[in-house]
Formats: C-alpha cells, sequence, structure tokens
C-alpha cells in the first residue's frame, strides 16, 4: 500500500472526509470546523483518526494532535518550536 504524508489538518479532512470522521471519531462538523482553525487535531482523537487516515493510505502525523509535550501544549510546543 502506498501512502501519501499529508501535513495538513484541512488536507486531511478532506481527504478521508468528514462524515467519515464524524461516523468513526464521533464528534461534530462544528468540532471539526475547530480543529482546522486551530491547525491541530484534539488528542483524544488520535487512536481513531490514526486507524481511518490508514484505511485510506494517509499517513496521519501524530504532530498533529494536541498531546502535552515537555510541560507545554502541542499548540505552546509549535510556538516554541518556531522561535527557535
Amino acid at each position: 500500500m502506498n501512502f501519501r504524508v499529508m501535513s495538513k489538518i484541512r488536507a486531511i479532512v478532506e481527504q478521508v472526509g468528514r462524515d467519515a470522521i464524524i461516523k468513526r471519531v464521533g464528534v461534530t462538523s462544528p468540532a471539526i470546523t475547530n480543529a482546522i482553525n486551530e491547525d491541530m487535531f484534539p488528542a483524544a482523537w488520535f487512536e481513531e483518526m490514526e486507524s481511518l487516515c490508514a484505511e485510506d493510505g494517509v499517513i496521519c502525523p501524530r504532530s498533529l494532535f494536541a498531546f502535552r509535550r515537555n510541560g507545554l501544549s502541542a499548540k505552546n510546543q509549535r510556538k516554541k518550536e518556531k522561535v527557535s
């Protein structure tokens, strides 16, 4: 199976489909819109999104999920990395 790396939230949503995410993850359309606007998926979505993306041949990087690292939220970690 060939995998395509997609690094943006919007691109992943478009590839796997909003309806598929709603059904698999159990979230609402506005929650998906929020993830797109925040440029990050909630960490709680990771397992189901990773599985859904794999089924469609899309790599869904862990870095696109709001896991805490080094005591910082993923969003703040990104800001720190951009400054460095």
